[in-house]
Parts: structure tokens; C-alpha cells; sequence
């Protein structure tokens, strides 16, 4: 018997429209990121009701005119149990990044990382790159990193132009 298919969206986002300023939107208006709007009603129509069986639900970077709460994450796919799994973001320059990733994980029960090197602005092998990374070697991560840098992981480095990596504990792998 062939195994069950399922359609699981991996990335996507959900916010609110005062998590989003002006210049942000504006941005992404211009990248052609559809229309800039991500809101839960929104997320519900194409996601939820537009036959993902699963999701992720990853919060979105937050310099650049975005604010988006990983507790606004947590609560969002709350009301899906069972089919979505929600990602923190964190930037590991700011604040107490190792703390912030602990109480996403242990209180608000979100199950990955995003980390954001591009968006964030930050070398991610610098000590606060590589800190944020082995913190979250624990629980899956997915980020961006700037083309032309090597994505190395613990059972090696891989060189290339990667735009992003996915990864679970232990492994990492670049894509795109």
C-alpha cells in the first residue's frame, strides 16, 4: 500500500497589521511579497482552509519595521493543534537571545528556529551567530544568510552560495 500524502506547508508567516510598519511593508510591496499582508484571516484562507494538512507558522525577523511577538506566534497556531508548529525568531545581538529562545520553547511551546543573519545584520560566525546557532542546535532552525558564505554544520562544511538553510539537531542543510 502506498503511503498517505500529505500537503505541509513549511514557511509561512502570520501577523497582525500593527506588527508591520510603513517602511517594511513598503519593502516588501516592492519585492512582491503578496501585497505585504500576512494577517490571520489572511493566513486562514490560503494556508488553513486552502488544504495544508500541516504548517509552520515561522515569525518574522524584527528589525526593519516589524514587531511580531513570538507569544503573538505561540497563540496563533494554538488554535490549530495538531496541524501547525510555530517558529521563534530571535536576533542574537539583541538583548538576552539565549533566554528568549528558552522561554519560546519551554513556555511557549514553539518548535523551531528562525535566525536571520541578512535581516538582522550580523556576521552569523561571529560568537553571537555561532552562540545563537549551538543554542538552538536542540530543535529545528531555518534561516537566510548572505550569498558567497560557507553553511557549515557539525559533520562538516559545506561551500556554496546558500541563501538559506534548513536543519535539525545535528544536521543542517542549504538550499537555494
Amino acid at each position: 500500500m502506498a503511503p498517505v500524502r500529505q500537503l505541509i506547508d513549511w514557511h509561512t508567516h502570520c501577523y497582525l497589521p500593527e506588527h508591520i510598519g510603513a517602511e517594511s511593508r513598503a519593502v516588501m510591496q516592492a519585492r512582491g511579497v503578496i501585497g505585504g499582508e500576512a494577517w490571520p484571516e489572511h493566513h486562514r484562507r490560503g494556508v488553513v482552509e486552502g488544504g495544508a494538512e500541516k504548517f509552520v507558522v515561522i515569525k518574522m525577523p524584527t528589525k526593519s519595521g516589524r514587531g511580531i511577538p513570538n507569544d503573538f506566534i505561540a497563540e496563533y497556531v494554538g488554535r490549530y493543534p495538531g496541524r501547525a508548529v510555530g517558529f521563534a525568531a530571535i536576533d542574537p545581538t539583541e538583548g538576552d537571545a539565549a533566554a528568549e529562545l528558552e522561554r519560546c520553547v519551554t513556555k511557549l511551546g514553539l518548535r523551531g528556529l528562525k535566525l536571520s543573519p541578512v535581516y538582522h545584520g550580523y556576521d552569523p560566525w561571529s560568537p553571537a551567530g555561532l552562540a545563537a546557532l549551538r543554542d538552538g542546535r536542540r530543535i529545528p532552525d531555518t534561516g537566510h544568510v548572505p550569498h558567497g558564505r560557507c553553511l557549515r554544520s557539525g559533520s562538516g562544511a559545506r561551500v556554496g552560495q546558500p541563501s538559506c538553510w534548513t536543519g535539525s539537531p545535528g544536521r543542517s542543510r542549504a538550499c537555494g
